[in-house]
């Protein structure tokens, strides 16, 4: 009996070894819907940097909670320094169809047009935005969505719950 008890908290203590070292392999997530993007000096002015928030979500967020798994959420953005103080992100997927819109650096510009005036494109179906998310061509009934942002201690933080829908054609 006492080696059963014995060989029952070796056991016990092996399984809680492994868990503690699998648990420094999972990448951390913030647990809730306010999330670090990163230090501020990573979007300068005039700069578009695409990002993928991981979290774990408390509660039911519009537009995120659809795609999470077990209650992670993988949330693509598009962050704009406007300046070094001031940022805008944009929810990456397009109020069209949800295809992921990307920076229009990254396009092939000889698949389209014209491209002034345009920095984000949907590689879907062609729509097209401005700096600040605003319709400038393609079907897409409006802008980009966008959450609210702003700054602590020197991190952008983006709250998934707080956002607005992008202005109409």
């Amino acid at each position: 009996m006492k080696r059963a008890a014995v060989n029952a908290l070796a056991l016990i203590a092996l399984a809680a070894v492994v868990g503690f070292g699998f648990s420094l392999y999972n990448p951390p997530v913030s647990d809730g819907a306010v999330v670090a993007v990163g230090p501020v000096a990573s979007f300068p002015a005039g700069s578009i940097t695409e990002a993928v928030l991981t979290t774990k979500l408390s509660s039911s967020v519009p537009r995120v909670s659809a795609n999470a798994v077990d209650g992670i959420a993988e949330v693509p953005v598009l962050v704009v320094g406007i300046t070094d103080a001031e940022f805008l992100v944009l929810y990456a997927p397009d109020p069209h169809l949800g295809c992921r819109v990307r920076p229009a650096s990254l396009a092939d510009p000889t698949a389209y047009d014209d491209l002034e005036g345009v920095a984000f494109i949907n590689p879907c179906h062609g729509e097209m935005y401005d700096i600040a998310g605003r319709y400038v061509g393609g079907p897409s009934p409006r802008g980009l969505y966008r959450f609210e942002s702003y700054v602590t201690d020197g991190v952008l933080m983006v709250d998934l719950t707080t956002f607005t829908f992008g202005p109409s054609r």
